[in-house]
């Protein structure tokens, strides 16, 4: 058992006077995920927020494995939000450590009059902030991403402690359509659930394609996975289609790191793809959206995914999406154009990728995704904080 120092972010202190304008409101989430950043700044016009995270710098790298550096809190700063570590003892445990609240004066962070915005409920420390803000009369608001298909314990005991978790909140925002039909599987009434769009920094990504040069000459479609290369990605059968469709000329290009690279390796090398299949390593966040857009299609094809932002980001850099129907984001995009859902099976995932191919007429241009911004989500979490009991 460790304790985890509390490390506040240079932008910690408010100007007293905004704090009295504005209601209060507090976001607890395990790490600052780079692509929640434009989300806070929006809501922070609305609320006098403050962001705590349960992993801060000394076990970022324990805690976050395959997350690159922008995770870290020791790389946050906003001047409209505040960003700080509370106080947590880690416990060990055999896949990840829990985190507990630690010092009993943490407990003054939840301050009666504000609102509290839940980012999660597997964590001790997510319970105890529930149980705080009860006792304190606080407005509790949960964040649910999680599928019917991508959820690990559908009817035992945890099953049932998640529901009356979420049954207990006040409200709970949900990042589409198929996160909210798993919270109302929990019996959460339909009127305590806001329904957003997931959202990442799309704005970025449109810009980049704009500011793209076109290669001149280019042969072939080049197609592309980003993420861990891990078995839930289901690497093998994207490789295993390309295989089946590849024309002269096309490539497969993976982003990310993994315990699986290895093994991915052997299968490229297997069926001689050695100079058709790429493996790029690991690309920092901010560096994504001009790389991005040198690419035709994304493949997304996972055996589960709680959502799948990556599908975002290509969009709005104007590519084409092969999405799997098993991902959080299918639902929600669907029907949108570029967009193809598949089966999870090679077979399945090479009739996409070649249909896409062969209706492949150059970048998406002025894609639906450019409407789903962080900033429509950020009210999405207003009105949450703000619903009456």
């Amino acid at each position: 058992m460790t304790l985890e120092l509390n490390m506040k972010s240079k932008s910690d202190k408010k100007d007293s006077t905004i704090e009295g304008e504005l209601p209060r409101a507090l976001w607890i989430t395990n790490f600052a995920a780079p692509y929640r950043l434009p989300v806070w700044r929006e809501l922070s016009s609305h609320f006098a927020l403050d962001v705590r995270v349960l992993v801060g710098a000394r076990n970022f790298h324990l805690d976050a494995r395959n997350r690159g550096d922008e995770w870290s809190p020791v790389y946050q700063s906003d001047e409209t939000f505040s960003i700080s570590t509370l106080k947590t003892y880690r416990v060990p445990k055999i896949s990840r450590p829990l985190h507990f609240l630690g010092a009993i004066k943490e407990r003054t962070t939840f301050r009666a009059g504000g609102s509290i915005l839940i980012g999660g409920w597997e964590e001790p420390a997510y319970w105890q902030s529930l149980i705080i803000a009860k006792i304190k009369g606080i407005k509790a608001v949960g964040f649910y991403e999680s599928t019917l298909e991508s959820q690990t314990h559908k009817s035992d005991v945890i099953a049932f402690a998640r529901s009356v978790f979420f049954r207990l909140l006040d409200a709970v925002v949900v990042p589409g359509v198929a996160a909210g039909e798993a919270v109302e599987g929990m019996g959460v009434d339909r009127s305590k659930i806001f329904e957003g769009f997931n959202a990442v920094d799309v704005a970025a990504f449109s810009h980049a394609r704009l500011r793209s040069v076109p290669e001149r000459g280019r042969k072939g479609h080049k197609f592309l996975f980003v993420g861990r290369l891990i078995e839930l990605k289901n690497i093998a059968s994207i490789i295993e289609a390309f295989a089946v469709i590849a024309a002269e000329a096309d490539t497969l290009t993976l982003i990310g790191s993994g315990e699986l690279e290895g093994d991915l390796r052997q299968q490229v090398d297997r069926l001689g793809l050695n100079d058709r299949v790429l493996f790029l390593g690991r690309v920092a966040y901010s560096h994504l959206p001009d790389l991005m857009v040198q690419y035709d299609t994304l493949v997304l094809a996972s055996l589960t995914e709680v959502w799948g932002l990556v599908v975002n980001e290509a969009l709005a850099a104007g590519l084409h999406c092969i999405v799997g129907d098993r991902c959080g984001v299918a639902l929600s995009v669907r029907d949108m154009r570029g967009v193809y859902i598949t089966g999870v099976e090679s077979a399945d995932i090479a009739t996409s990728m070649s249909i896409s191919r062969d209706e492949w007429g150059g970048p998406l241009l002025a894609p639906e995704i450019l409407q789903k911004t962080p900033e429509l989500l950020a009210l999405t979490f207003a009105a949450a904080l703000q619903r009456n009991r």
